[in-house]
């Protein structure tokens, strides 16, 4: 009788137990659990559980070496960072390694990160070859030979990232970036386009602007080629612009759940990597994050406009690949 009480109410507690919290009505922070937890089931940065920061000691690894940082720091992720380069001063990248968890966070989006040191003796693509191995959800390249002298990238980071299937991120240091000791003030440039890889940049860049209280612009460029006639009805409401409208939207509600302002802006252009362009000379911003998706060939080419925007923009990128 007593196993036969056991196995019974042990049946029968569950469905009873969701019958009857099912009539309760939930309160305000039950409703904002869940909501939370239905939009991480869908974010990006929220599948990261290990990031690899591959890096020597020029000013793209300076820089990747803040910008990883700050991503690790937004989300309490465990970082690798991976010494490239005989040359590369450990005692530099351990210094950057200690400021990793404490810039620019508050308290209350303060996260303790695992931060691991890694040297090996080995050229830069096999380092990172056999270290990847062990499982990495993103993989974040600061090499100073990283764009080739005739334009797009070195082979041996086009190399690595053909090795490489996960998440990528290319971080290209220009303008005042350049100068190593330079920590300032970051302000972010983020072209949208309403696709995933855009909307995985978008979220990437509000984990910056988060944790280092920088400014951050969306940017929804539209194409004029084709629209001929129905170009000057723009301002009226039609299907396009509310597309517009919405992708702009999807952005901000986007920053609101990481509790951050951001500006908006909605530009006409031929040709989107002329606005791009001509927006991050405007605003003075000295960081473009752009969302690309990962090239389907050898070669790493992340498009027509992602490629003319390395070539001719004055300030910082991080390129962002899934």
């Amino acid at each position: 009788m007593i196993v036969t009480m056991a196995v019974v109410t042990t049946l029968a507690m569950p469905p009873m137990l969701r019958w009857s919290l099912s009539r309760l009505p939930l309160d305000e922070e039950e409703q904002a659990r869940l909501a939370s937890e239905a939009f991480e089931a869908k974010g990006f940065l929220a599948h990261v559980e290990r990031l690899l920061l591959a890096v020597d000691d020029g000013p793209n690894g300076r820089l990747a070496l803040r910008l990883a940082g700050l991503i690790a720091g937004a989300g309490g992720i465990t970082t690798t960072v991976l010494q490239l380069g005989s040359g590369s001063p450990v005692a530099a990248i351990r210094s950057a390694i200690r400021s990793i968890p404490a810039s620019g966070l508050n308290e209350e989006g303060r996260r303790k990160v695992h931060v691991t040191l890694r040297a090996h003796a080995l050229p830069a693509e096999s380092a990172v070859t056999r270290e990847v191995q062990k499982g990495y959800g993103l993989l974040v390249l600061g090499m100073e030979k990283t764009v080739a002298p005739q334009g797009g990238f070195q082979e041996e980071v086009t190399r690595i990232a053909a090795m490489y299937e996960g998440p990528l991120a290319v971080v290209v240091a220009r303008g005042s970036h350049l100068d190593c000791r330079e920590q300032g003030a970051l302000n972010i440039l983020v072209p949208v386009r309403g696709n995933k890889v855009s909307r995985r940049a978008a979220e990437v860049a509000l984990a910056l602007a988060r944790t280092s209280s920088s400014p951050m612009t969306a940017l929804y460029v539209l194409s004029t080629v084709g629209l001929g006639a129905a170009q000057h009805r723009l301002e009226r409401p039609t299907s396009t612009r509310r597309d517009e409208e919405a992708v702009l939207k999807d952005i901000v509600e986007l920053a609101e759940r990481y509790a951050r302002s951001i500006r908006t802006a909605l530009r006409l252009a031929a040709a989107p990597e002329d606005a791009i362009l001509r927006q991050a000379r405007l605003g003075h911003y000295n960081l473009i994050v752009m969302g690309v998706g990962r090239p389907a060939g050898e070669t790493l080419f992340f498009g027509k406009v992602a490629a003319a925007v390395l070539e001719n923009s004055d300030c910082s990128l991080l390129f962002v690949s899934s």
